[in-house]
């Protein structure tokens, strides 16, 4: 039984020993992808062109695809001909000359991180040897040899132990760097398609051939900086007259293990195929909540199309061109090159955008400031969805995800330490009036002290809830000084507060309601 079962070993290592020339064999007998002409990048994948000349051979013609790409993706089309069948089949895939390095320093790292986790268990395995050991002894003589073994060997195995776990961080970190370098350069995908096609006429020759596909491990995303730049030109009522720069960048990661080297690159928001088909319209059911088919149907998880539009304007002197799609903005870059690997940022844009700034409080949240900059643009914008990071005077203040559609926004740069408001609860009371209709009543009275420890005037705009009657039978009465704004069910007060001053405002409301009226006051 043995002896059979080590024949088996045998064998299998045999074929898989037998089958690995063949499979390197298969990669290079095969020429490496042709570089692409024009890429165009989604957030999540590419759509690759390539034109090339193919020598026709016994009716057909073969091209290598690269790792990443998805074979139901692939169209051919060939000058004169018609393509009479198309097959895929899986081969090695040939690296490039810079994943061929980068394979090979990962290699090395994976091998360096063995040898070091092999050595620490070795030498852990001996120290247990030593002091785990499991022997009796019953001379004297044997007890003292023993002692003797253990003061001379674990001290060396100890130092031993320490010089491999000094050594084994940094050796997992470089495993670990290499790992995601091989991973966004594609090299991780070890397997590419070799696409055969007949044509017609089957005339032996030369072909031009033009082939689309889509590849994975591709794609990009907008990166945004907003720096505030207040001005010094006051408006009354409305703020600093300032501006905000946006930089719009891409970053661009292509992980199909080649170089994109001359090559037609064009930015688009939308993944392909997502969003195809619009929502359905429901059925719109008022009926008892007793009736069993009051119950809504389960939600649609099919997604709903997405429309961009208005693109974002670059520079005058910049090469980029940007185009409305019917159903997406892309961003033509021009001839590019690419490597793959770790993402690219590539400009899109920098313009600036006049703006408003504005201190803004919600005292019965929160007794800080946030800087706030009303930016009014002269047309629409739609700006997809990305990461920014917000700067004001030259520092950098957090960052946070940002998009923009139409033509006002409103920016917020963080809380400004030096302008605050307390909001001070002086009354609040309950009772009863009334004989006949007897009511039940509510009051409260706040003093909000706001103040300026800058060197210079700040505008301020202070917001709080205005009370909404839920019920016709609840009366709301309110009084403040100063008068505020009410706009959007908003009490608003607009201050000018000079350099190092503050302002004290008072405001009260009263509520009156049936006495019977469970009174639910939300604050």
């Amino acid at each position: 039984m043995v002896r059979c079962y080590g024949l088996i070993l045998c064998l299998c290592g045999l074929l898989i020993w037998s089958a690995m020339p063949r499979r390197a064999a298969a990669a290079a007998s095969f020429p490496p992808p042709a570089a692409p002409e024009a890429v165009t990048l989604y957030p999540a994948g590419a759509r690759v062109v390539v034109r090339q000349s193919l020598p026709v051979l016994h009716g057909g013609i073969q091209i290598s695809l690269p790792p990443g790409t998805l074979a139901d993706s692939v169209a051919l089309n060939i000058e004169g001909r018609s393509v009479r069948g198309l097959s895929l089949t899986p081969i090695g895939a040939a690296d490039s000359s810079e994943i061929k390095q980068l394979r090979v320093a990962f290699e090395s790292a994976r091998q360096t991180l063995r040898q070091l986790e092999g050595e620490l268990a070795a030498v852990q395995s001996r120290q247990a040897l030593w002091t785990k050991s499991e022997t009796r002894f019953t001379l004297a003589a044997d007890v003292e040899r023993m002692d003797q073994l253990m003061a001379e060997k674990l001290p060396a195995l100890h130092a031993a132990e320490q010089q491999i776990t000094d050594k084994l961080p940094p050796a997992r970190a470089e495993y670990q760097r290499l790992e995601d370098a091989m991973e966004e350069a594609g090299a991780l995908d070890t397997e590419a398609l070799l696409l055969s096609a007949q044509l017609s006429p089957a005339d032996a020759g030369t072909v031009r051939a033009t082939l689309t596909y889509s590849l994975r491990r591709c794609g990009w995303r907008p990166v945004y900086r907003l720096e505030a730049r207040p001005g010094n030109e006051r408006d009354a009522g409305i703020g600093v007259k300032g501006s905000v720069r946006l930089v719009q960048e891409a970053e661009i990661r292509q992980g199909s293990g080649q170089d994109w080297n001359n090559v037609r690159l064009t930015l688009a928001m939308g993944d392909i195929g997502s969003g195809l088909l619009p929502l359905s319209n429901k059925p719109w059911r008022i009926q008892p909540r007793s009736s069993a088919a009051s119950k809504p149907p389960p939600p649609s998880r099919m997604m709903q199309a997405e429309v961009m539009s208005a693109p974002l304007q670059a520079a005058a002197n910049d090469a980029i061109s940007v185009r409305e799609q019917a159903v997406y903005t892309a961003w033509d870059l021009g001839l590019r090159d690419l490597p793959p690997g770790r993402p690219t940022r590539l400009m899109l844009a920098e313009e600036d955008w006049p703006a408003a700034f504005t201190r803004l409080i919600r005292p019965a949240l929160d007794s800080r400031a946030y800087l706030r900059a009303k930016v009014a643009l002269p047309e629409p914008r739609a700006l997809p969805m990305g990461t920014a990071v917000y700067v004001v005077e030259g520092e950098t203040v957090g960052s946070a995800p940002f998009s923009l559609t139409g033509s006002e926004a409103d920016l917020f740069f963080g809380a400004d330490p030096r302008v605050s408001a307390k909001m001070t609860l002086d009354v609040r009371q309950s009772g009863r009036k009334g004989f006949v209709d007897r009511r039940q009543t509510r009051a409260w009275s706040w003093t909000i002290e706001v103040k300026n420890a800058h060197r210079q005037a700040v505008t301020v705009r202070l917001e709080d809830a205005q009370p909404q009657a839920g019920d016709a039978d609840i009366a709301i009465e309110t009084s403040s000084s100063p008068t505020p704004q009410i706009e959007d069910q908003l009490y608003i007060w607009k201050l000018e507060l000079p350099a190092g001053g503050s302002q004290t405002l008072t405001h009260r409301v009263s509520v009156s309601a049936p006495q019977d009226m469970d009174l639910q006051e939300g604050r």
